[in-house]
């Protein structure tokens, strides 16, 4: 046990300091919905005892939190609150929680000339493989966390049906797209999975030629900036907005996991990351099919 903390440790704090994150929105959100409720109880108490006769001024208010009582909180406005605007801080940094932890292994790797000794055992072919399972191991780490978002919201809310949301405009997605829950899931965990590979490929197109951990982060980190300026500046900015005359730019980004943007169709927001993420694994292929090359690179670490 001692031994799997060790060797994964970076990818366990990653993922529970993302999963205390949830807990806390969770907590706050629940919290503050029964404080909601229990006014609102007030509130419909009130009206249901008042005289209308007597007090007319408050007949059309009462109608009104009459029919906001019959309406149940539904589990898109919990996910909206506690997931999509709860993780929106640290949206900017969420490649790191998942590129951070594949790196650590590659570069120990590849800096202790481990594939060296190996590879007289085992072909290439192997010693690749071996390192593209461990350096996957952190894809998990977001689409888990969205896993266990999902059973709270649903667990407390335990309603899908999006009246609630619409009524109070408390959700980001379309109406087509919430009367569709099981597909709304399904594409929104997919989702996070695209994304945590496509982060992955990059820290590993990186970590090719750059075995140092730091240096590996620190670039795989700017070269996610870049891609993502690349893509809100050229792209949506230029080529859509001033160009083209069309918000359809705004599907061109690959920081905004946690939003999901269905404004083109419910799995319009994976176009791009997917696209990217093949590109990428092309890449990553590319980029570790040369054995000498890379031999010759991890003969040069001190």
């Amino acid at each position: 046990m001692f031994k799997f903390i060790k060797s994964n440790f970076i990818l366990i704090i990653s993922f529970l300091i993302l999963l205390i994150i949830l807990c806390v929105n969770s907590a706050n959100y629940i919290k503050e919905s029964e404080a909601r409720k229990n006014n609102s109880l007030q509130m419909e108490q009130f009206c249901l005892n008042v005289s209308y006769e007597e007090n007319p001024q408050y007949e059309e208010i009462c109608k009104g939190i009459l029919y906001e009582a019959t309406l149940s909180l539904d589990f898109y406005t919990m996910f909206v609150n506690v997931v999509t605007f709860g993780y929106k801080n640290i949206g900017f940094v969420l490649f790191l929680f998942v590129s951070m932890p594949s790196l650590f292994y590659v570069c120990k790797y590849l800096k202790n000339k481990q594939i060296l000794n190996e590879i007289t055992r085992n072909s290439y072919k192997k010693n690749i493989f071996k390192i593209i399972v461990q350096a996957y191991k952190p894809i998990f780490i977001v689409p888990i966390i969205i896993l266990i978002s999902f059973i709270i919201c649903s667990f407390y809310t335990k309603n899908f049906d999006p009246t609630y949301s619409l009524f109070y405009s408390s959700a980001i997605w379309q109406e087509s797209t919430m009367r569709n829950p099981s597909l709304f899931l399904l594409l929104y965990f997919l989702n996070t999975i695209i994304h945590s590979i496509l982060y992955i490929n990059i820290g590993l197109i990186i970590a090719r030629t750059k075995h140092n951990y730091f240096v590996a982060v620190i670039l795989s980190f700017l070269a996610f900036i870049g891609i993502e300026a690349f893509l809100e500046i050229a792209i949506n900015g230029i080529l859509f907005f001033s160009i083209l005359n069309s918000e359809m730019g705004a599907l061109f980004n690959i920081m905004n996991v946690f939003t999901f943007n269905d404004t083109y169709g419910i799995g319009s927001s994976m176009i791009v990351p997917l696209c990217l993420m093949i590109i990428s694994c092309l890449l990553v292929y590319f980029r570790y099919k040369n054995k000498e090359k890379l031999i010759i690179d991890c003969e040069k670490n001190e």
